[in-house]
Formats: structure tokens, sequence, C-alpha cells
């Protein structure tokens, strides 16, 4: 697939976390296992367990994925505490497939949602679909509304 961008400049990404998206994009195109070049799509597979997900959140219908830059809104982390988190260990941090958050929404508004993966390598997966989220409130009669935005 053709690597799809959200912007962020925060050097939160590559090897040792402290490259911008733009870098780690760049650095993906080498670690492919076949001579590809940048703009051609990448490979993207499961090889490597997630360390967090980026969730994007915006109020703004998004006309594309840069809208969502400067729209961070959580990075849920997926390691594991250990029992003895204050103890010196050997043992590597284990880390989830996946996580879960809690979030907080105005009744009658519109959330425009995107969510990301980065690895314990640092590398960003493609952003998942758009979804609208709204929880509607009618005069005390609360449900949600949750779709693909398009």
């Amino acid at each position: 697939m053709h690597p799809l961008h959200i912007g962020n400049q925060e050097e939160s990404y590559g090897p040792k976390f402290n490259q911008t998206e733009e870098a780690a994009a760049t650095n993906q195109y080498r670690y492919q296992k076949y001579e590809i070049e940048p703009g051609d799509p990448l490979l993207y597979e499961s090889d490597d367990r997630p360390k967090f997900f980026e969730v994007y959140r915006t109020r703004v219908a998004p006309y594309s994925y840069a809208d969502f830059d400067g729209a961070l809104y959580a990075r849920v982390n997926t390691r594991i505490p250990s029992e003895a988190e204050s103890q010196p260990t050997n043992i590597l941090p284990k880390y989830s497939d996946s996580a879960t958050m809690i979030d907080v929404l105005m009744p009658n508004v519109k959330y425009y949602y995107t969510v990301r993966q980065v690895d314990v390598h640092g590398n960003v997966s493609n952003p998942t679909a758009v979804f609208q989220v709204e929880i509607v409130d009618e005069n005390g009669t609360v449900y949600p509304l949750i779709s693909e935005y398009h």
C-alpha cells in the first residue's frame, strides 16, 4: 500500500523514537526486502508488536488525513506492567496486541477519529478509516451514532 501520512512533526518515531513521521517513513523504504523507491507502495505486515496506538480526533470534518495534523488526541500504550514493576529485571517488557481507552464526548457533537499503530521499533502503520462518532441526546434518550466517514 502507499503510505498515508498525517504529517505529525513530533520526533517520536523510528528505531530510537527520535525521528519525525517523514524520516521514519523514509527508513521504511530502506527496510523493505526488495528494491523499491520512495513513492512506491510499501509492504505492510504484522512482524512486531505495537508499542502504542495514536488516536487522532477532530471536530471538523476532514478532507484528507493531513487534516488530522496537530489533532493527536491520545497515545494508548500497549505495555503490560510486570508484577514487580519497581524491581530491576532482565526480562524485556511485554506488549499486548490491542488497547482500549475511555473518551468523554459532548452530546450532539460530531467527532472524527482515525487511529494508527506504532510498533516497538518505531515503524508507523497506515491510519485506519476515518470514523464519525456522535452521542445523540434527544430529550434524555441517549444513543451512539458511529459510521465510517467518506
